[in-house]
């Protein structure tokens, strides 16, 4: 559970922040939650039964040509000045129309499941946003994946690289 995802966003007083939880059975995860606080929307994932927003299903969009791509990026604590993170930053921002970085990665991962974005580059981060919105955006139907083109599944402590795109 993360009870206040976005909190630099909330000590400054962007409203950007919200609350995740994630529901896990056997290494499993099976539900996650997300509510974006200050537009009070609620999103639940729940493996095998699709995404919702305020009880309406979400879906991803259709995949865009990568020029025309408006793409997350998730960074960890960890690696905040991390050269291999920026040289990867720096590159997908010429190879994408725009590159958003929210410092609330729950609400990233709901604008990929709901459509508002066409990807997200995942560098080290935690998991305590992660799997929520992992699973929010694979319900929505996201193809999640790692560097090396691998399906990502489940919990992955060494998780460094991911990528994720929509279907």
């Amino acid at each position: 559970m993360d009870p206040l995802d976005g909190t630099n966003n909330f000590a400054i007083g962007i409203p950007m922040y919200g609350v995740s939880i994630t529901v896990m059975h056997r290494k499993n995860v099976v539900l996650g939650v997300i509510y974006d606080s200050h537009l009070d929307q609620l999103y639940i994932a729940e493996a095998g039964g699709g995404s919702f927003r305020n009880t309406k299903a979400i879906k991803v969009r259709e995949a865009l040509p990568l020029k025309k791509m408006s793409v997350g990026w998730i960074q960890g604590h960890v690696v905040q000045k991390n050269i291999e993170a920026a040289a990867i930053k720096s590159r997908l921002e010429f190879e994408v129309k725009r590159v958003i970085s929210l410092w609330a990665p729950s609400l990233l991962w709901c604008m990929l499941a709901r459509g508002d974005r066409q990807g997200i580059v995942l560098y080290n981060s935690e998991g305590e946003d992660l799997y929520s919105g992992v699973l929010m955006a694979r319900e929505a139907g996201a193809c999640i994946v790692d560097f090396q083109g691998r399906n990502f599944h489940g919990i992955n402590p060494s998780l460094i690289l991911l990528l994720v795109i929509q279907t």
